[in-house]
């Protein structure tokens, strides 16, 4: 049952009730509010092949996760026998939406007859669920809907499964963004020669909603089926290395106190950064001893249990977190080792994914070559910091010593040389400020060890305020999308109690009921005056200019009487009859709140809203 639906049952009830009363004013508008709601209806087919996951992503959609016993087993790996029968499921995000999973077609029915028996010219949207190219039959059901003016989406589903199964098949050749990037080709380069152009397709799994353009689907639907012709500049992709924890904190937070309190949160963080995370990618070439350079940074020796483990060949191959042994929320992380001759560094480079980690140290033993360069030169461009560890500097030394039999002075001087050499060469790669060590794994509390380990302990702080002040763009997007979504999905709720009350208090009582709502609206995104105090006062940035970034009237004046033409809709000429009926007696006339523009009023000023609260939070921490 949709939430209009359970709105029609009160609706049916109070239409009793004041036939009961004999109000027929009550009953017409009753009527009337029945069939707008109705005429709200919106309705979105989901199709697909069997076995390409389409269940599955409807369970997504309306946030569903389906439990399987043992019992289920049998029918999980079969497959199971689809769905025989048109079911459908509210959209938990817009209630007066519902999500229909249709009978799966099979490639030997005509696409027309196909949609004939779905009667599809019932549903708003179609969400066509592959699991691999797009075919010609996909194109002639494309082509059905879009000739009926209607949306359509193409859904490249069970990504997490060709992702798996290409990685297998790949090895070291395989790379997540260049296997997106053909998921993405097979679905494209079809629609592009029907004309049917490449911006409906999303890449998604509906196992793990969390990841891919899950998303960025639901952003395409909202602004479909409210009819908003804005787009979105953030992406949920960039946060997708925060736990759900996090931003759960962050969502609860804001909820009592409106968004004017993210920026509390985030000073307050960046005040007193030990519970941010802060991961650190150690890197080096196969052999270098990385992971027993980890264990000497963290004082442990390969005995005990926590320690990395270590061997002549390679022995790290996926990336594996330590924690700090005093620092809290600092993980070292052992990431596999370059140099291989079946894995070139660019394709290496392309494995590592660099933007999870705040910061890298890059271990090597022996020359500066084209490898280290090519890392350097990536991390610096995301804007991130390094160490440069010469590990096994013990060997040197002691080869020195054995081939020249030189001095303890002249194993110093061998010491600075290699040093200079690491700096020379970060210099010609254009690194600004280098810190470059020379330690050896093996005997940790000589040469440059403790001094990295002060250093990296002095920095810690620092870098994890880095970590936040990077990723704050992205909680922006990911808060504000969050509050718009819970706001819009009551908004039709809020619209039809307005009009609700109009048929008991018509006239200006009616009117002000959506005033109030835009008003906390403008509060629950901190853009009203008070909050913009708030806003100004933790990041310390005028209220003036926070002001400039917002674009909706609704926020700087509300003005009832013009909120009354965007919301009226002309009184039923059987209203005004009643009212003049001997029977009845003479009372006011209805306000004639119209529902259908009283949502249109609310969605469309919570976009707006939305969008200007973006803006508001970006200007204060100087985003671009």
């Amino acid at each position: 049952m949709s939430g209009l639906e359970m709105y029609d049952d009160v609706l049916t009830v109070m239409k009793a009730h004041y036939q009961e009363r004999g109000f027929a004013s009550g009953v017409s508008q009753v009527e009337a509010l029945q069939a707008a709601s109705k005429a709200l209806q919106y309705s979105i087919a989901v199709i697909g092949e069997p076995g390409v996951g389409k269940t599955a992503l409807v369970d997504a959609l309306r946030n569903y996760e389906k439990k399987y016993s043992e019992s289920d087993l049998p029918t999980f790996f079969s497959g199971g026998s689809g769905t025989s029968e048109p079911t459908g499921h509210v959209y938990p995000t817009l209630p007066n939406v519902i999500l229909w999973d249709l009978p799966g077609y099979s490639p030997s029915v005509q696409p027309a007859a196909y949609l004939k028996d779905i009667n599809f010219q019932n549903y708003n949207i179609l969400l066509l669920c592959v699991a691999g190219p797009v075919t010609e039959n996909h194109l002639q059901l494309l082509k059905a809907f879009k000739q009926k003016g209607k949306a359509w989406y193409v859904v490249r589903s069970q990504v997490d499964l060709t992702l798996h199964t290409c990685k297998r098949r790949l090895r070291a050749r395989y790379t997540v963004e260049d296997t997106l990037q053909e998921l993405r080709k097979g679905c494209t380069q079809a629609l592009e020669k029907a004309g049917l152009g490449s911006d409906r397709v999303f890449l998604v799994s509906g196992l793990e909603h969390d990841k891919y353009e899950f998303g960025k689907l639901e952003d395409a639907l909202e602004r479909d089926i409210l009819s908003v012709k804005r787009n979105l500049e953030g992406s949920v992709d960039d946060f997708m290395w925060w736990s759900e924890e996090k931003l759960q904190q962050f969502y609860t937070a804001c909820d009592a106190g409106g968004l004017a309190d993210l920026p509390v949160l985030l000073e307050s963080a960046l005040d007193m950064p030990v519970n941010i995370r802060l991961d650190i990618g150690v890197i080096g070439e196969v052999g270098s001893g990385k992971s027993a350079f980890i264990n000497a940074v963290r004082d442990l020796t390969l005995t005990e249990g926590d320690a990395a483990e270590t061997g002549v060949i390679e022995t790290t191959w996926k990336p594996t977190a330590f924690p700090h042994p005093e620092v809290p929320n600092v993980y070292i992380w052992d990431l596999p080792g370059f140099g291989t001759t079946e894995l070139p560094i660019e394709v290496y480079l392309k494995h590592l994914h660099l933007e999870r980690y705040g910061f890298f140290i890059i271990v090597a033993s022996e020359r500066y070559k084209h490898a280290h360069s090519c890392l350097v030169k990536a991390i610096t461009e995301l804007g991130k910091k390094f160490f440069l560890v010469r590990n096994k500097i013990d060997s040197d030394v002691e080869a020195s010593l054995k081939q020249r039999g030189s001095a303890a002075t002249d194993a110093g001087k061998l010491q600075e040389k290699v040093r200079q050499s690491y700096l020379e060469a970060l210099k010609k790669d254009v690194v600004g400020e280098s810190q470059v060590f020379l330690v050896s794994s093996l005997d940790p509390h000589k040469f440059d060890m403790p001094q990295l380990r002060e250093a990296l302990e002095e920095q810690i702080p620092d870098l994890k305020k880095q970590v936040l002040l990077r990723s704050i763009p992205a909680i922006i997007f990911q808060v504000v999308r969050w509050k718009r979504k819970k706001l819009v999905k009551d908004a039709c709720g809020k619209a039809l109690q307005s009009c609700l009350y109009a048929i008991e208090k018509p006239g200006q009582e009616a009117i002000d009921t959506v005033v109030s709502t835009l008003s906390d609206y403008a509060v629950g995104f901190g853009l009203d005056e008070n909050s913009r105090e708030v806003v100004a006062q933790a990041t310390g940035k005028s209220p003036e200019d926070l002001q400039a970034e917002i674009r909706c009237p609704l926020v700087k004046a509300i003005d009832p009487s013009q909120i009354t033409k965007l919301v009226s809709a002309p009184v039923p000429i059987a209203s005004l009859v009643w009212n003049y009926m001997p029977y009845w007696g003479k009372a006011s006339s209805p306000a004639g709140i119209s529902l259908e523009l009283t949502y249109k009023l609310l969605k469309d000023t919570i976009w707006e809203m939305a969008e200007d609260a973006e803006r508001v939070l970006r200007k204060a921490y100087d985003l671009t």
